[in-house]
């Protein structure tokens, strides 16, 4: 999947591994132990994009998903208007990001769900699993 559409997994995976960026361009591995602590930031993290996607304690998750497609492409397919006024703009953003936070949503249960199975997979050793860059 492109960068855009996953960018609230990947702002997630920044937040437990702060050097994730670092190896942006090359086959990242998430260890067994780092795959957990993503699945325990993913439950705290997508209550908060519930409530409020631009909520400031998310931090620089917050930061990442105004700038990913989601706070610029609605849900009924239509793009937010660009305006002059850098205060509308950001406004607008919010207010996009805002109706689709259960899209967000729906994006951080199925990675959820993905990564579950990998884990229970029968006669399959679970190591973690990999990121690799544009």
């Amino acid at each position: 999947m492109p960068e855009e559409k996953v960018d609230p997994l990947l702002a997630i995976f920044e937040s437990v591994i702060p050097y994730y960026y670092e190896y942006y361009y090359e086959k990242f591995h998430f260890r067994k132990e780092e795959a957990e602590q993503i699945l325990d930031r993913i439950k705290v993290v997508r209550l908060q994009i519930i409530k409020d996607p631009c909520d400031p304690s998310l931090g620089k998750i917050a930061q990442r998903l105004l700038k990913s497609d989601f706070a610029y492409e609605c849900p009924n397919g239509e793009s937010v208007p660009w305006d002059e006024d850098k205060e509308k703009l950001e406004n607008a953003r919010r207010e996009t990001l805002s109706k689709n936070r259960f899209r967000i949503v729906a994006l951080l249960d199925f990675f959820v769900w993905w990564l579950t199975e990998q884990r229970n997979a029968p006669n399959r050793g679970f190591n973690g699993f990999y990121v690799v860059g544009p």
